[in-house]
């Protein structure tokens, strides 16, 4: 994207020798960059705050105030804050990296440095910076959206003939708006990733699994917010139908083999059946194995998950089992409360909004299923659902 006069961006290289500024000087002017400087951290920030540079080279070792130092006052000040810094230095020693980052620095590149890999961090970063304040307008967008789909539907509910068929046009509306632009940016991070395949740093390839499994964490609490909101007021459709849970089960667990591994958990898949048949909804008692899976994964840090599935005349049981950090005695009658978790506040260690168990729990009874759980505090838990045979 080019700014005004045809330049891509505009760089602020800061550095106290001329001859260092002439030499990045040269070589971001001869890829169509816009060039500021500065000689000293003074001069740095207040140049930083009065052009508004899209990305700032900043040598750490400089007299007085040293590239640490302005690093950590940009931070600070809110109209420079966003502004992406690099370090360049003569400096290799771990400790020097570590301090620039904790400063707010987003990358750093050593000297002598090649040209091409200079560039190359310059593109990423402000590729990173441009979705980021992509991502802030269309969050902007979003919000006011949702303000003024609110609007007309507080409107509607007026003219409309039951609380249910307004309710269910919000919910619809409501996960249009949220989706398409999520959707935008993992389409776009996608991209991005693939464009870059053959060039991409390591220490990027993180950011783009972070950036994408955090969009999809955002997707998945806003289905369960609408399955929510679907039960409460009694919109869910239930599409039964002659199911195989064994099938469901095994295909499930695969799924969420590779998220265990990645966690160094053991996957354990023992079961007994073949052919299980329940008269079940496809989507809701596959929501109720992965809430089970996703939760025993979540709150395990070592050992293992299992999956366990037997049979009597008239049922069949599915337990998962876990390692993890078990539920207290105290806890164990507000397991299955929407919003309830045992470890609440900013601090806590488990990501979770505390919908899952509930939704669970109301999937179960949909199904004339019970669902029961078994747990010590820090050895971990075992829950076990059990389904009414398909009666022919």
């Amino acid at each position: 994207m080019e700014t005004p006069g045809g330049y891509l961006n505009t760089i602020l290289i800061v550095d106290d020798l001329a001859e260092n500024i002439e030499i990045l000087g040269t070589v971001l002017r001869k890829n169509n960059y816009k060039v500021a400087v500065a000689m000293n951290g003074k001069e740095a920030i207040s140049i930083a705050k009065s052009v508004k540079p899209d990305l700032i080279l900043l040598d750490i070792s400089m007299p007085g105030m040293d590239g640490l130092a302005v690093c950590k006052l940009l931070k600070e000040e809110s109209s420079t804050d966003s502004i992406p810094v690099v370090f360049v230095t003569a400096k290799t020693e771990s400790e020097d990296i570590i301090a620039g980052f904790s400063t707010g620095a987003v990358d750093y590149i050593t000297k002598p440095y090649k040209s091409a890999e200079l560039l190359m961090r310059i593109k990423t970063h402000l590729t990173i910076t441009r979705l980021q304040k992509e991502l802030q307008k269309t969050n902007a967008r979003l919000e006011q959206k949702v303000i003024e789909r609110t609007l007309e539907l507080q409107t509607a509910k007026e003219k409309a003939e039951t609380s249910d068929k307004l309710k269910s046009e919000f919910l619809s509306q409501i996960s249009h708006e949220i989706r398409t632009p999520l959707n935008a940016v993992i389409s776009s991070a996608t991209l991005i990733e693939s464009e870059m395949q053959d060039n991409i740093d390591e220490y990027l390839k993180p950011i783009f699994q972070s950036l994408k499994k955090g969009t999809f964490r955002i997707i998945r609490t806003v289905d369960m917010i609408l399955n929510m909101a679907l039960i409460h007021t009694h919109s869910y459709e239930l599409k039964k139908e002659k199911l195989d849970i064994a099938e469901l089960l095994l295909i499930t667990s695969l799924k969420y083999r590779s998220a265990a591994k990645e966690k160094g958990l053991s996957f354990l898949f023992n079961s007994s059946l073949k052919e299980a048949y329940i008269h079940g909804d496809y989507h809701a008692v596959t929501e109720i194995f992965e809430h089970l899976l996703d939760n025993a994964i979540n709150y395990t840090k070592k050992g293992f998950v299992k999956v366990d599935s037997t049979e009597t005349d008239d049922e069949y049981a599915v337990s998962v089992e876990d390692s993890g950090m078990g539920i207290s005695e105290d806890f164990l009658s507000s397991l299955f409360t929407y919003f309830s978790q045992e470890d609440t506040g900013y601090t806590r260690k488990f990501d979770g909004n505390g919908l899952g168990l509930a939704l669970t729990k109301k999937y179960c009874e949909m199904h004339n299923a019970s669902i029961s759980v078994k747990s010590r505090k820090n050895e971990g838990s075992s829950f076990t659902v059990v389904f009414k045979k398909y009666k022919y």
